[in-house]
């Protein structure tokens, strides 16, 4: 495949949810994709940055896309739960409720586009990773028993 445009894709996941936290991890996945529209995803060794061929560019081991504030959203759209990560790409959200339907917003570095440096990717993995999930837990844990979440 004789790539026409590389692009990145963000990509948010719950890392580990509890009855009353979640783990939001970021980062996204670098494609080559074609005229015909086929994309091929590009290995982290290929990729320009050294830091990102070194870090990978996804979740807790990746180098920091920078500051980064993670919004949990109940179905009003209402801000009720926020976690802030310097150092890493991930962050803790504690207060939610079980049973409960969220929406998560990660803002890294203050942007919430696709922007990239020189316009051409991202300067941030998940500058516009509004993820959404639900945090569905109907028991708390207890020292025998994990949270049944799904």
């Amino acid at each position: 495949m004789t790539p026409a445009e590389r692009r990145f894709e963000p990509f948010v996941h719950l890392a580990d949810v509890t009855d009353t936290a979640v783990l939001v991890g970021w980062g996204g996945f670098w494609l080559d994709c074609d005229d015909a529209g086929g994309c091929q995803v590009v290995d982290d060794e290929a990729l320009d940055d050294p830091e990102r061929r070194r870090s990978g560019t996804i979740d807790v081991e990746s180098t920091s896309y920078g500051p980064a504030l993670v919004e949990v959203l109940d179905g009003d759209g209402q801000v009720v739960a926020s976690g802030e990560a310097t150092e890493s790409n991930s962050a803790w959200v504690k207060g939610l409720e079980p049973d409960r339907q969220y929406r998560y917003r990660i803002v890294v570095d203050g942007s919430r586009g696709r922007r990239g440096p020189g316009g051409t990717g991202p300067r941030t993995a998940a500058t516009r990773a509004a993820g959404t999930g639900r945090t569905t837990c109907t028991s708390a844990p207890t020292r025998r028993r994990a949270p049944r979440c799904r």
